[in-house]
């Protein structure tokens, strides 16, 4: 299973719900280029508090760093290169 991009602090419930229905992998990896890639312009001001915040917060270093510390002794779960790349420098 794929969860790319995790959107939110989620992804730690999610896993938690269906690791007993995983049997090979669950792959975890981060949202690029949201600002190339997501329209703004018609969104309001409480829209984006509600969930352009929370999002682009979860997808911040120290974050990522605190998911992969959640995460990095679950042999089911794997990283995407996203990931990998935030927690290469050992403070992951």
């Amino acid at each position: 299973m794929s969860c790319e991009p995790y959107l939110d602090e989620g992804v730690i419930d999610l896993f938690c719900n269906i690791k007993t229905h995983l049997t090979h992998s669950f792959w975890i990896g981060l949202l690029r280029d949201f600002k190339q890639r997501v329209d703004l312009s018609k969104v309001t001001d409480e829209e984006k508090e509600k969930y352009v915040t929370p999002l682009l917060k979860a997808q911040k270093k120290e974050e990522v760093i605190k998911l992969y510390n959640e995460f990095k002794n679950e042999r089911l779960v794997m990283w995407k290169d996203s990931v990998r790349e935030i927690v290469k420098d050992g403070k992951g």
